[in-house]
């Protein structure tokens, strides 16, 4: 699991930091890398809250409200996942 977890931070960071090389002294390379970490944990611990909220506004008659989530989620993926987008694109 340990392994699978560091393989896909990795691909993630690899897809949203690109071949941007700084020193590790700088206080921008640190926020690129928290940025990369941030948006790793993110998308996936916001299904926990997707799911039921999604169901919810559904069961209680908001579409609006079930709208807004999936586009916040979808935007969340594509800033995660999409190649090709510049660092500062992204943020």
């Amino acid at each position: 699991m340990n392994r699978l977890l560091k393989k896909y931070e990795g691909r993630v960071c690899a897809n949203i930091l690109g071949s941007a090389k700084a020193d590790d002294r700088e206080l921008g390379y640190w926020q690129d890398q928290l940025f990369c970490h941030f948006l790793a944990y993110c998308w996936p611990i916001s299904l926990i809250a997707l799911v039921p909220g999604v169901c919810m506004a559904l069961r209680d008659g908001l579409p609006a409200i079930a709208a807004v989530d999936l586009a916040s989620f979808s935007l969340v993926f594509f800033v995660t996942f999409v190649p090709g987008l510049t660092l500062r694109m992204r943020k």
